[in-house]
């Protein structure tokens, strides 16, 4: 049952009052009666205090010792279990039958001790004990030749009357649920939905108006309600149907914006952001929740040249687009804006294209185009050169004619080279070379090829040296292909250290790896190039870097990434350099 149907904000206000009256009802019943039962306690009392009072006085009269006073206290207590005490107008207890008088403190600044003391009969309730049970306490002045020379007081327990007066109360509070119970009961009865066409027809409508789409019963009734629900039914079916087609256009297009890979962003007048998919949330890293808390443009794409394309497209309501490069990611985005005329004339619509993939791959062809012509060029130019030089009369020299042939037979080697590392690496990114991979220990992948360059480094008073441990795991490797990649390693740090340095070709286990590394005491690197060595034709001093075709370590990185393994360089200049690339460690399962 809701609280706002017709019935409960009708039957709510008297139900309210019903509990009202109820509750009244009970605490002034149980109050009633608990003052009716205090007062006949109190009266019954009253009696006896005065009753001790008289029985105290001769004894109270004589003065100290009061011995025969205790006496009678006890013997009229045994009979009445009331708690007698009978104290002076100083407030020192004289006798007591259940504790020493001694023991006991001053009562001069009880209430009911101070009333005695004026004449009248005193009363008062204090809690009292461990528990906190309610004691009453009534007094009576004890005179003697008219003048009030003690108070004579009585006390006793409420326990019995407050157990009492609390069954009262329960019994009471049982009786009021229960009534309000069946009034509920009569409420909800009266209310039950499938019996009260009102609360059909308010269920669909509140059905309709949430999106969900509901169908009510017709109802067979010949008053209003039996009409307006049977003609309801007509518009509920129609809009039904309208809210079907419009969900499924939602997810329709739900799903165009959320897997498409180029970002939208839809903006309002205000240059409030109302609308952004998953690949504009990547683009511009902003994943906070649109609904919850709104932001503006700038906000979101942190660029003025997006929010000037907006604004262009305020101005003059025409297509705007523009391509930059964002400052933080380097990603180079292309946005086109679009108003939403006539349909949605206060949005705007930003798409964006990422085009950092082909600008990159722009470049790269570009510089591979430049790379190769530059370094054909160089060779061809000294054929044409000795080429010229013997068709002008050198073949007449034989000595000069057989230098130049040399010459020749050099670039010629030379441009061989080139053409056979260019369709080495072509092969290899293509993934036409194949792996014939093996088990076999990082040492046996380092001897080889330290032994084919031993010659070379004596040649050129270089020191070469091994630092490989022989307990070191075991890899699934192709084990030319890497002799290969330490071949073109060390051959480049022979060729750009001095004479007189050193080069270490070591291995280590490292993180579930095997690290190779090739360490020299060379010329270096600067920092700048470092991350651009293991680029096709790349060369970071071109000065210095001889007549290499600039592919090697190119290849170098190929054939690493084909055994899954990484390769990096760490150089300073005039400090040296290590080349070095991990190759995963084969996990043999047991068993």
């Amino acid at each position: 049952m809701r609280k706002h149907t017709y019935v409960w904000k009708i039957s709510l206000p008297y139900l309210i009052l019903l509990l009202a009256v109820l509750t009244g009802i009970t605490f002034f019943l149980s109050n009633y009666f608990q003052t009716i039962l205090e007062a006949n306690v109190t009266n019954n009392l009253a009696e006896q205090a005065q009753l001790y009072a008289n029985l105290a006085a001769p004894e109270v009269s004589t003065g100290t010792p009061y011995s025969d006073l205790a006496e009678i206290i006890n013997s009229v207590s045994t009979s009445s279990m009331n708690h007698i005490t009978i104290i002076l107008p100083d407030g020192q207890v004289i006798a007591d039958n259940e504790a020493s008088p001694a023991s006991l403190e001053n009562y001069s600044t009880h209430a009911e001790v101070m009333t005695a003391l004026q004449g009248k009969t005193g009363t008062a309730i204090r809690a009292a004990g461990k528990n906190g049970s309610r004691l009453l306490y009534v007094t009576a002045p004890v005179y003697s030749s008219g003048k009030i020379i003690a108070v004579s007081q009585i006390a006793i327990s409420l326990d019995t009357s407050d157990s009492y007066i609390q069954h009262l109360r329960i019994v009471l509070g049982i009786s009021s649920a229960i009534i309000i119970l069946i009034v509920l009961l009569v409420i909800l009865l009266y209310s039950i939905r499938k019996n009260n066409p009102l609360s059909m027809l308010l269920e669909t409508v509140e059905g309709i108006s949430q999106g969900k789409p509901r169908n009510i019963r017709l109802i067979q009734r010949n008053d209003e309600i039996g009409t307006l629900a049977n003609t309801f039914f007509d518009l509920t079916d129609q809009l039904n149907r309208q809210i079907s087609d419009l969900k499924n256009e939602r997810m329709k297009l739900a799903a165009i914006l959320t897997n498409m890979s180029d970002g939208a962003i839809l903006v309002n007048l205000g240059g409030v952001v109302t609308l952004i998919n998953p690949a504009a949330r990547h683009m511009f890293k902003y994943y906070d929740d649109l609904a919850s808390a709104p932001r503006t443009l700038i906000e979101v794409v942190r660029a003025h040249e997006i929010v000037n394309i907006w604004n262009l497209c305020q101005q003059n309501n025409l297509q705007q687009s523009v391509a930059f490069e964002t400052p933080v990611d380097r990603e180079y985005l292309q946005v086109i804006g679009t108003r939403l005329n006539p349909t949605l004339p206060e949005f705007t619509l930003l798409l964006f294209q990422n085009l950092t993939t082909q600008r990159k791959l722009e470049t790269v062809r570009r510089d591979f185009v430049s790379n190769v012509s530059h370094e054909l060029r160089t060779p061809l130019a000294s054929l044409k050169a000795l080429t010229e030089t013997l068709q002008e009369g050198a073949l007449n020299d034989p000595p000069a004619a057989q230098r130049f042939l040399t010459q020749m037979d050099d670039e010629i080697d030379n441009l061989t080279q080139m053409v056979q590392e260019l369709l080495e690496l072509s092969r290899i990114e293509s993934g036409k070379v194949p792996l014939l991979k093996q088990l076999i220990t990082p040492q046996e992948v380092i001897n080889p090829a330290v032994h084919r360059m031993e010659l070379q480094a004596q040649r050129s008073n270089l020191s070469l040296t091994v630092d490989c441990s022989l307990d070191l795991p075991k890899i699934e490797v192709d084990s030319s292909r890497l002799q290969e990649v330490l071949v073109n390693l060390i051959h480049n740090a022979i060729k750009f250290t001095l004479p007189g340095g050193s080069i270490v070709v070591s291995a280590e286990a490292r993180e579930e790896t095997i690290v190779f590394s090739v360490k020299d005491t060379g010329i270096g690197i600067p920092s700048d190039d470092l991350s651009r060595i293991f680029e096709r034709f790349y060369k970071a001093d071109r000065a210095r870097s001889g007549g290499g075709t600039g592919l090697g370590l190119s290849i170098c990185r190929h054939l690493v990434e084909a055994h899954d393994g990484k390769i990096w360089a760490q150089s300073r200049p005039g400090k040296g350099s290590i080349f070095s690339f991990s190759i995963p460690i084969l996990k043999l399962h047991a068993g």
